[in-house]
């Protein structure tokens, strides 16, 4: 295959996660839509059942169009703070210097840092790019 093959997940969530997730894609669609696109009652479709926790899940909205990096600032949160393993996998790695010092950082201190990209990328430049950091990441372990 061109791009070889790829590996989709896909997770199961109950619990208040769901609402939190489904709040936030109803917003998105009303901010690009409009709200009289929801042609059914919100609140009908956010209703959360209780559910026994078995972990923690954090959603976060994030957009382009603020001022705010919340993604980027929950992700170098959990690097700083990893205490055994950071494992990483995207198709798409593009890292500015901080991030880069926080892996640095991170693996040079026992942590165990993976980031796992494809060998056969759908775009040549983005691959480009990722590999750029390849030299510097490795040798920090």
């Amino acid at each position: 295959e061109r791009f070889g093959h790829w590996k989709d997940t896909a997770i199961l969530l109950r619990g208040s996660a769901v609402h939190s997730l489904s709040r936030m894609f109803l917003q998105q669609w009303t901010l690009h839509a409009g709200p009289e696109s929801l042609n059914f009652p919100e609140e009908e479709y956010l209703v959360s059942a209780p559910v026994p926790a078995q972990g923690y899940v954090q959603p976060f909205p994030d957009t382009p169009l603020d001022h705010f990096n919340v993604a980027e600032n929950a992700y170098m949160h959990l690097v700083q703070r990893a205490n055994h393993y950071v494992y990483i996998t995207t198709p798409y790695l593009i890292l500015d210097n901080e991030f880069i010092t926080a892996l640095k950082t991170a693996a040079e201190s026992g942590v165990d840092v993976r980031i796992i990209t494809p060998s056969h990328p759908d775009k040549w430049y983005v691959h480009m790019v990722s590999r750029s950091y390849y030299q510097t990441l490795i040798e920090s372990g």
